[in-house]
C-alpha cells in the first residue's frame, strides 16, 4: 500500500506526539502500523490508547488485553482506559452518545497542556461515505456533509484521520502484507438496527451493486463539496472578523449576510462568547435570521442553551448569560415541527409523522415518558416551547379534569438535570400539549379514525460528535 497519502496528512505534525485511538479492529490496527512505520521518518512519538467501555462483558475485556499485547509485541507505548459508560451515563442519554462524550473527556484530559500533540483516528474512505449519508438524512449543510475531514479541531484538540483516502480492502491487504492476520471484531458492528451499520451492510452495498461507479463518484463528490464548504467557511471567517471581540453585533451586519454565511458566523460568534465550540442547529439559525430581519424595536430574547441567550435590542445583538436575566423572564420559542428539530436548553425536540396504517401501535398514552403521539389533524404546524410558568395546569391524557403541572412533575420524581431542562410544549393559545418526562395532555388523541400520526420525542443533547467539528475553527 502506498503510504504517500497518509504521509501528506501527517507531514505538518512532524515531531509531534500522536495519540492513536486503538480499538483492535482492522482499521485502527492498520492505522497504528502505518504510524509505527512512519515514526522514524516523521520524528513522531507514537502512543496507542484503548478505551474499554464495559458494555460487552468478557469480550470487551479480551479486546483490551489483545490490544495491550499487540502494542507490547511491537514496542508501542500503550494506555488502556476503562470508561464505565453505564455508570456515568446522563439521564436520557443513549449509550453511544455517552461513550463518545466520555472518550472526548479523556482525550481533552490527556492532551491538556501539550501543544505539539494530536489525536489520530482510523476512519477510512468507506466511513466518509457512510457519514455523508447519515448527515444528508439529518438535513446537514455542506459543512456537515463533509465534516469527516483529514484534519479538524474539537475542544481545542487537533484531530487527524491519516487513512481517509484509503479503502477498507486496501487496509486489510496492508495488514496481511505485514503478516498481521489477526485483529478484533466488535459484534455490535454487525447490528443493523444502528444507523451506520444499516447503511454499511444493507444500503451502500446495494447502491454499489446497482451503480458500480457509485463509490468513486461519492468520494469525488465529498472532495468537491468540501471545496465549496471551505470557500463559504472562509467567507464566514472574514465576515466574523468585523464583530470579533465586540460586545455588540449590529442588526445591519447580520441582515447584510447571505443565510449560508450568517449561520456559520453565528457559530463563530457564539463560540467566542462561550469560550468553546458552539454548533447552532438549523432551527436556532432559522429563528435568529427571522428575528433580526423582522425586528420591530421591542427587546427580544432567543435562548441558545441553559447557559446563554441572544438579546436583540435597539439596533444591536448581544450574548448574555441566562443567570443575568430576571427570574420572571419567559422564553417562548416557535417550533416549526414539520420543518426541523428544536434545541431547548440542553435537550432536543424532534417530530416524526407516521401513516395511518401504523396507528394501532400508538393508541396508548405514549411509547415512553420522553415520547408522545398525537392525531396529526389536531396539531398546528407551529407549536410554542417554553419554560414552566407559575400556575401552569394541564389536563392529562385519560383525564377530564386539569391538574397542577407542579404536582405532576413532583409525582414523576425527576432528577435535578431533568427538571432544569424541562420544556413545556404548548399550542398557540397557551394550553399545554405535552411535557416530556411528565405527561401528555388529552388533546388530539390517536383513534381508529386518525388519518395520520405525529410522534414527538425529547432527548437530552450530548457533546458534539467528533465528526461534528469542522476545520473552520
Amino acid at each position: 500500500m502506498d503510504l504517500t497519502p497518509a504521509k501528506k496528512i501527517l507531514a505538518p505534525f512532524k515531531g509531534y506526539k500522536v495519540y492513536a485511538g486503538f480499538s483492535g479492529g482492522a482499521d485502527s490496527t492498520a492505522m497504528l502500523m502505518v504510524l509505527h512505520t512512519l515514526t522514524a521518518e516523521l520524528s513522531l512519538e507514537l502512543h496507542a490508547v484503548h478505551f474499554e467501555h464495559g458494555l460487552r462483558g468478557q469480550a470487551s475485556l479480551d479486546d483490551a488485553a489483545w490490544c495491550e499485547d499487540f502494542c507490547k509485541s511491537h514496542l508501542i507505548p500503550f494506555t488502556g482506559i476503562t470508561l464505565e459508560v453505564l455508570s456515568f451515563r446522563h439521564p436520557g442519554e443513549n449509550i453511544e452518545a455517552a461513550a463518545r462524550r466520555l472518550r472526548i473527556q479523556q482525550w481533552v484530559k490527556m492532551l491538556a497542556g501539550h501543544e505539539k500533540s494530536v489525536v489520530a483516528l482510523g476512519h477510512h474512505a468507506g466511513d466518509r461515505i457512510e457519514n455523508m449519508f447519515i448527515r444528508l438524512c439529518r438535513g446537514s449543510n455542506i459543512s456537515g456533509l463533509t465534516a469527516m475531514r483529514t484534519r479538524g479541531i474539537i475542544h481545542g484538540i487537533t484531530l487527524i484521520r491519516p487513512l481517509l483516502h484509503y479503502h477498507k480492502d486496501e487496509l486489510t491487504t496492508y495488514l496481511w502484507e505485514n503478516e498481521i492476520c489477526d485483529w478484533r471484531t466488535d459484534s455490535s458492528n454487525l447490528d443493523s438496527t444502528i444507523a451506520r451499520n444499516f447503511l454499511r451492510h444493507e444500503i451502500i452495498p446495494r447502491i454499489k451493486n446497482q451503480l458500480p461507479h457509485a463509490e468513486k463518484g461519492l468520494l469525488l463528490a465529498a472532495e468537491t463539496i468540501q471545496l465549496d464548504a471551505d470557500f463559504i467557511e472562509q467567507a464566514a471567517m472574514e465576515s466574523f472578523k468585523i464583530i470579533r471581540g465586540s460586545a455588540y453585533a449590529p442588526l445591519a451586519f447580520w441582515t447584510s449576510l447571505h443565510p449560508a454565511v450568517s449561520h456559520r458566523v453565528l457559530r463563530l460568534w457564539l463560540s467566542e462568547k462561550c469560550g468553546r465550540d458552539m454548533i447552532p442547529d438549523s432551527c436556532l439559525g432559522m429563528r435568529f435570521n427571522e428575528a433580526v430581519r423582522k425586528f420591530q424595536g421591542e427587546t427580544m430574547l432567543i435562548p441558545v442553551n441553559s447557559e446563554i441567550a441572544i438579546r436583540i435590542s435597539g439596533s444591536d445583538c448581544s450574548v448574555i448569560s441566562n443567570s443575568d436575566l430576571k427570574q420572571d423572564t419567559v422564553f417562548e420559542i416557535p417550533w416549526h415541527w414539520t420543518k426541523c428539530a428544536l434545541d431547548f436548553k440542553q435537550g432536543r425536540l424532534t417530530a416524526q409523522t407516521v401513516s395511518a396504517d401504523e396507528k394501532q401501535k400508538y393508541c396508548d398514552e405514549s411509547v415512553d415518558l420522553d415520547t408522545a403521539v398525537f392525531d396529526a389533524s389536531g396539531i398546528p404546524d407551529i407549536l410554542n416551547v417554553t419554560d414552566r410558568r407559575d400556575g401552569d395546569r394541564m389536563t392529562p391524557f385519560g383525564s377530564e379534569s386539569p391538574a397542577k403541572l407542579k404536582k405532576l412533575i413532583t409525582d414523576r420524581k425527576l432528577s435535578a438535570v431533568q427538571k432544569d431542562n424541562l420544556p413545556v410544549v404548548r399550542i398557540p393559545d397557551g394550553d399545554i400539549l405535552w411535557v416530556p418526562g411528565v405527561r401528555r395532555s388529552n388533546a388530539a388523541p390517536v383513534t381508529e379514525n386518525s388519518n395520520g400520526i405525529v410522534i414527538l420525542r425529547w432527548e437530552l443533547c450530548q457533546e458534539p460528535e467528533w465528526e461534528s467539528a469542522s476545520a473552520m475553527l
